[in-house]
C-alpha cells in the first residue's frame, strides 16, 4: 500500500498579515490527511487515531504553545483559529466617517472642491 502524504509542519506567525491564509491552507491539507488516516485505520480494523495527538505532531513548538493546555482536538482547533484568523478592524472595513461637525464640514468642502 502507498504511504500517506504527510502534511507540512505548521509554523506560521500569528502576527503575520498572511497568518489566516497560511492557516486555512494548512488546515485543509491537514484535515484531508486526517481523513485518509482514519480511512486506512478503518480498513485495517484499527482504532481511529487520536486527533489531538496527530495535531501536536504537525505543529511547531511555537504553535504548540498556543494549544499546549487543550484537552480536546476541537478546543485546540478553536484556539488556533482565534489566534490566526483575526476579524477585520471595523473602522477600516466600513470606511472612515467624520466624527464631529467640523470634520463633516471639512469633508463636505473637500468633496465640493474635488467634485466627489
Amino acid at each position: 500500500m502507498n504511504e500517506l502524504p504527510n502534511p507540512p509542519r505548521f509554523d506560521g506567525d500569528p502576527n503575520s498579515p498572511k497568518a489566516a491564509k497560511f492557516l486555512k491552507h494548512w488546515w485543509k491539507v491537514f484535515t484531508d490527511f486526517l481523513e485518509m488516516c482514519e480511512h486506512v485505520a478503518t480498513a485495517q480494523d484499527q482504532g481511529a487515531p487520536n486527533r489531538l495527538q496527530v495535531l501536536v505532531e504537525y505543529v511547531s513548538a511555537e504553535v504548540y504553545e498556543i494549544i499546549d493546555d487543550c484537552t480536546t482536538y476541537d478546543e485546540a482547533i478553536s484556539r488556533l483559529k482565534r489566534a490566526y484568523i483575526k476579524s477585520p478592524n471595523s473602522s477600516f472595513a466600513t470606511g472612515w466617517r467624520p466624527g464631529n461637525r467640523s470634520q463633516r464640514n471639512a469633508c463636505e468642502r473637500l468633496c465640493k472642491h474635488y467634485s466627489f
